[in-house]
């Protein structure tokens, strides 16, 4: 085989691939709608806001990249036929003479072309790759919703506590104020020492509950930060 044949058969063999992705790729592509954004109105600013921080989140970043992957495994099934199409030629540089004396001259070149049918008629690889694409979109989809409602229940809480926390801080004063004049009465001797006592419990008691609602409101800031990625301060403000 010369190097112009080479030449030739590498060209076509090139073109003929290049070709035959061109039109898979044509195929495979299809044009998804735009998904029109649509804000919940029955959140509040801080709470939409809240939600907006959270998806953007690093569980929801990778289900997008494990979205576009289930995509390029769709695009490989429709090209995995590609993978197996082969090109074959033969060199021919005989002549025969006949008993008329004439040349006879056969072909120089022979092409061929082998296409494995049963992988190209074939739409299983195709059909099960698309299907982990649907899985997998209806899995982001489900990611999304659970965030949503965990960061607007977490937010919801934090509230809740902190009005409780304001009534607890007012019956702190009120428990102060009282042992106060548990102590001077006591100092007088008008009430007994188990009075004074149960004054002192109380007040310890509700200081306990105070601190308790504290620390689980701070708990619930905490995850509300681990999930929107910055301080609820600086969303709320």
């Amino acid at each position: 085989m010369n190097i112009k044949f080479c030449g030739i058969f590498l060209k076509a063999k090139l073109f003929v691939a290049l070709l035959l992705f061109a039109l898979s790729s044509l195929q495979a592509q299809k044009t998804k709608p735009a998904t029109p954004v649509v804000r919940d109105t029955s959140l509040s600013a801080v709470e939409a806001k809240l939600v907006e921080l959270a998806l953007k989140g690093p569980a929801v970043q990778e289900a997008i990249h494990r979205n576009k992957i289930n995509e390029y495994q769709v695009k490989a099934a429709k090209m995995n036929w590609v993978n197996m199409l082969t090109i074959s030629t033969n060199y021919n540089d005989q002549s025969f003479v006949n008993n008329s004396n004439a040349n006879i001259v056969y072909p120089k070149y022979f092409f061929g072309f082998t296409v494995p049918l049963g992988t190209l008629l074939s739409k299983t690889q195709v059909r099960a790759a698309e299907e982990q694409v649907k899985i997998s979109v209806n899995s982001e989809e489900q990611l999304r919703r659970n965030i949503k409602a965990e960061v607007v229940g977490k937010y919801k809480q934090y509230r809740a506590i902190g009005q409780i926390i304001v009534i607890q801080r007012e019956l702190m004063d009120d428990v102060q104020a009282a042992l106060i004049t548990s102590e001077e009465n006591f100092r007088k001797g008008t009430i007994t020492v188990e009075a004074y006592n149960s004054a002192q419990r109380s007040k310890n008691e509700e200081a306990s509950r105070l601190i308790n609602l504290q620390l689980e409101q701070d708990l619930i800031k905490l995850d509300i930060e681990r999930m929107i990625g910055t301080s609820l301060e600086s969303v709320i403000k």
